[in-house]
């Protein structure tokens, strides 16, 4: 279980989060949504250590994050983060292997194992031994992700995923992390598009700049009241498409 307690943090005057409380499981695929500005990004550098809050708490398997060693907080949670730009010319497997680092006690042949078949899980075969420096941001943003899931870390980030991937890879993309919350894992992921929200997603945290706005079923949250409060937006949903007016 991941939770959020009373989670405050400013940029000088501006506040980006305020009194942010959330409770988060196993066995779910959450997703979290709202305007630019209220604080989406943050969040997720927050509750990976990237950010210090001003105040809050965050506990993680019943334990406050800041107490899990560098080591043990990679086995507990990976991050995928938006920025996904690589400048040094690892190859795709060797970037995919750094997931495994955390690993202390498995053998080379384990370890080759597992990034092989996420490698293969990604369609990176023909891409494995290629410079990152060579390839497309999608193609890269597919190997960082390969890179995540070859972690096998309980809880599972993502600041917007596949963005720079065709509609192909994105449905594959949602198709794995539901095979990752079909284990027992935990995912939460930033997402802009609010037709993937609806669809993909069990349960929707909506963030406003005033603060945590709603969160629940994501069918239940994403609303036409919540697209005319939250995004401005005249319309409503159906059959998951946003129609608007």
């Amino acid at each position: 279980m991941l939770k959020l307690k009373d989670i405050n943090l400013s940029y000088g005057k501006r506040i980006i989060l305020k009194d942010i409380n959330a409770q988060f499981i196993p066995g779910v695929l959450y997703g979290i949504v709202g305007p630019n500005g209220a604080g989406k990004s943050t969040l997720l550098n927050v509750v990976a250590r990237d950010l210090k809050m001003d105040s809050g708490e965050i506990y993680l398997s019943g334990q406050p994050v800041y107490k899990y060693s560098n080591k043990e907080m990679a086995r507990k949670l990976s991050y995928m983060r938006q920025n996904t730009s690589i400048k040094f010319p690892y190859t795709v497997r060797e970037l995919v292997a750094m997931g495994r680092y955390c690993h202390d006690s498995e053998t080379n042949m384990e370890m080759e194992q597992i990034v092989c078949e996420k490698i293969k899980e990604n369609d990176l075969e023909d891409f494995a031994d290629k410079p990152l420096t060579t390839l497309s941001g999608g193609e890269v943003q597919r190997a960082v992700f390969a890179k995540i899931l070859a972690q096998e870390s309980d809880v599972i980030l993502v600041d917007e995923g596949l963005s720079n991937a065709d509609i192909f890879y994105k449905i594959k993309f949602f198709e794995q992390l539901r095979k990752e919350v079909n284990k027992g894992k935990l995912v939460i992921l930033v997402i802009h598009d609010l037709f993937f929200a609806r669809k993909f997603c069990d349960e929707l945290l909506v963030l406003d700049k005033k603060g945590v706005y709603a969160f629940g079923k994501s069918e239940e949250v994403l609303t036409r009241t919540t697209l005319k409060e939250v995004f401005k937006v005249q319309g409503d949903f159906i059959n998951h498409i946003l129609i608007t007016e």
